[in-house]
């Protein structure tokens, strides 16, 4: 398949140009700036590193990929990303991703495309999960299924925002939401492509990649970091991992960040900040 180029922004500390990059891969129906303020307070915490955040084919600005849109088709997307920064000296060696894009860079470790120091995986699961792309008590799924069922054009985006907290969404999630309203002719609409989205989904949820996340070569790391109020890693995903974990050697990590939703890097932001900061390999 032909990798789609994809929108990017890079944060650096202090416009220096550190040794290492690392790209940071948001969930379904986000973009990199959702990721911003962490990644700002990264390279403060960690100025050997830079962090790279693309939006995602069918994401913010990423827009006209042709399908299928599945996990191996936005790996490649970053793979490409990465050889581009890497010719420009900007290398990446080091891929997070939450949720969908989680998934996404253990598709993209997999492959081998490009060599990675180490792979953070945030609240995603490796696994098959039969039924789950709709699964009512998913909140991803709810979202999804929300989107479709609204009216096509809203006149503020205030009232999109009202719409979903009317179906029963917390008002920081409609508002992240809202981010993908488009103006177009005096009124606004959701700009992505829902059935993109969908098929993402589906195949988030149908791709297995267990073996890919304990087949550890030597000198690269893996780390899980779990939402302890989450149930998108199931208690069995847990127990799986910390056995995985305790044969590794230390070079898979499973942390629980307790009391933490699905969105971790809002509501766990200074725990997950951390972790990252600590766990990263050194590259000065």
């Amino acid at each position: 398949m032909s990798p789609h180029p994809l929108h990017y922004r890079c944060v650096a500390p202090d416009a220096a140009q550190p040794p290492a990059w690392m790209a940071i891969a948001h969930g379904l129906l986000g973009s990199g700036d959702n990721w911003a303020s962490v990644a700002r307070e990264l390279v403060r915490r960690r100025p050997d590193w830079g962090v790279v955040l693309p939006d995602l084919r069918m994401h913010g600005n990423s827009q006209g990929a042709p399908p299928p849109h599945t996990l191996d088709a936005a790996a490649a997307d970053l793979a490409a990303l990465a050889e581009k920064l890497a010719a420009a000296g900007r290398p990446v060696w080091a891929a997070a991703g939450h949720s969908l894009g989680g998934k996404v860079v253990l598709a993209l470790r997999a492959s081998r495309q490009i060599p990675l120091r180490q792979v953070w995986v945030l609240d995603a699961s490796p696994g098959v999960c039969e039924g789950c792309a709709l699964d009512p008590e998913s909140p991803v799924v709810r979202i999804l299924a929300a989107l479709e069922e609204l009216p096509p054009t809203f006149d503020q985006r205030a009232d999109f925002v009202e719409e979903m907290v009317g179906r029963g969404f917390p008002k920081i999630v409609a508002q992240w939401l809202a981010k993908n309203l488009e103006r177009e002719g005096g009124v606004y609409r959701f700009a992505l492509d829902l059935g993109a989205m969908r098929a993402l989904l589906e195949d988030y949820h149908a791709r297995d990649l267990w073996m890919e996340a304990g087949d550890l070569l030597a000198g690269e790391t893996v780390r899980f970091a779990v939402a302890g109020a989450s149930q998108v890693v199931s208690s069995a995903d847990r127990t799986r991992l910390r056995a995985i974990e305790a044969e590794s050697g230390g070079q898979l990590g499973v942390h629980l960040l307790e009391g933490a939703s699905h969105w971790l890097h809002m509501d766990a932001r200074s725990a997950l900040l951390d972790l990252m900061a600590r766990e990263l390999p050194r590259m000065d």
